[in-house]
């Protein structure tokens, strides 16, 4: 049977109608109601089963359903309840559990099947839709990348394919307008995307609509990609992380030609990053590797740049390769920035925050003093902290209003920085 709505009609084993009402998101389980109660006394007639454990046909819309989701309506809202109510009364009657009934409600099950076929012919039409991301990566310029995809048909009867819409980087093959896509089958083909344009992130949205009797199948193929210029970094960006301050730290990156027209053995390139210098490694064949180096004289915080790779010939810019990090020197905040309540002036008692000073390197360091132009208090004892983290309590008096630029400020000593702001907000 073949019910493509919010409640499926299903003849189980014993020769009962149940019917499944929904479908759990969080396991996929199936939530079925079962006026006989087949499974047991003690089990509810409203219960979740694994889809396995049903002994009928499912349909194509529920197979679809439980991987993606299953397209309701208010029509098909009253259709599914319709439904729920007439199995259940089919069951009942079936089961000589209704004497006396009236005649309309002994005509239940005439009317079960007549909804049942009436599915079955296709008046109850449904929608399902799945999208599916393919990823072609890099793609050199003035090739053509190859990317396989299939066309599901869930359903029980055939699909013929109506419209396809692609861009002009994106064609398909092996796949037709008014190809006929079997039941129960996936159809492959083949996606090829053409890299003459240079530098330009291909999106392209594939519309596939097959039709078959009132069922419609619509799949969405959403296509990303990029095509480069003459060189290819790997990896594309170099993220620093934390970098204690004062401290070289290095990354290594690999920089490959992905066409004929540069040759990596005769060019040199160059970075230019204020704060960052880069060490030209011996060029093995067509790839060259280089070391990113993070410069002492990097201030404190977090840093965003790229960095350019030129051809030394001609000083045209290749590749652009994005740099961050954040320097934390020695000591660390947490949280680096204190959010207050905003206290009252009725003279509340004082509310009590929490800051952890981490050592970066597990230096040990000295708190000198703790101030902060609100009139905050900081009870910070005044040692030398011996472990990696030190924990701090901030107190903030009810009578404090808070004003833009207000910090606590920490000096330490027997450190590279002597002076740490956290901010108020």
């Amino acid at each position: 049977m073949r019910c493509p709505l919010i409640a499926h009609a299903l003849m189980n084993g014993s020769g009962h109608y149940i019917a499944i009402v929904g479908i759990n998101s969080r396991d996929g389980s199936v939530v079925i109601y079962d006026p006989a109660q087949q499974h047991g006394r003690d089990v509810p007639k409203f219960h979740s089963i694994a889809p396995s454990m049903l002994e009928g046909r499912l349909t194509g819309a529920y197979l679809a359903a439980s991987k993606e989701h299953l397209s309701t309506d208010s029509s098909a809202l009253i259709w599914g309840i319709f439904s729920v109510a007439i199995v259940a009364t089919a069951v009942a009657v079936s089961l000589s559990q209704l004497r006396g009934a009236s005649r309309w409600v002994r005509m239940a099950p005439l009317l079960a099947i007549v909804y049942v076929a009436g599915c079955d012919s296709g008046v109850a039409p449904s929608s399902v839709q799945k999208e599916i991301e393919l990823d072609l990566g890099i793609i050199a310029p003035g090739s053509t990348k190859e990317v396989q995809a299939a066309v599901e048909n869930v359903f029980d009867t055939p699909l013929r394919i109506v419209d396809i819409k692609t861009s002009c980087q994106c064609t398909t093959a092996e796949l037709e307008v008014g190809a006929i896509i079997p039941a129960n089958t996936k159809h492959f083909f083949k996606v090829l995307v053409d890299g003459s344009s240079r530098n330009t992130e291909v999106s392209t949205k594939l519309l596939i609509s097959g039709e078959a009797g009132h069922r419609t199948s619509v799949t969405l193929f959403s296509i990303h990609g990029k095509v480069v210029g003459d060189v290819v970094a790997v990896p594309a960006s170099v993220d620093f992380g934390d970098i204690p301050y004062g401290r070289s730290v290095s990354r290594q990156i690999a920089i490959h030609s992905v066409s004929d027209e540069v040759d990596l053995e005769e060019c040199r390139a160059h970075v230019h990053l204020d704060g960052l210098r880069v060490r030209s490694l011996p060029v093995d064949g067509r790839s060259a590797t280089y070391l990113f180096i993070v410069d002492k004289s990097l201030p404190l915080g977090a840093f965003a740049s790229g960095a350019r790779v030129v051809d030394s010939r001609s000083g045209k810019a290749l590749l652009t390769i994005p740099v961050n990090g954040r320097v934390v020197g020695d000591v660390e905040v947490l949280p680096s920035t204190l959010h207050l309540q905003k206290a009252l002036r009725s003279g509340f008692d004082a509310s009590r925050y929490a800051l952890r000073l981490t050592s970066v390197g597990g230096v040990p360091f000295t708190i000198v003093s703790a101030s902060s132009p609100a009139g905050v208090t900081a009870n910070i004892p005044r040692e030398v902290v011996e472990s990696d983290v030190h924990r701090i309590e901030v107190e903030v008096r009810g009578d404090y209003v808070r004003e833009d630029g207000d910090y606590i400020q920490l000096k330490l000593g027997n450190l590279s920085v002597s002076t740490l702001r956290v901010p108020l907000l």
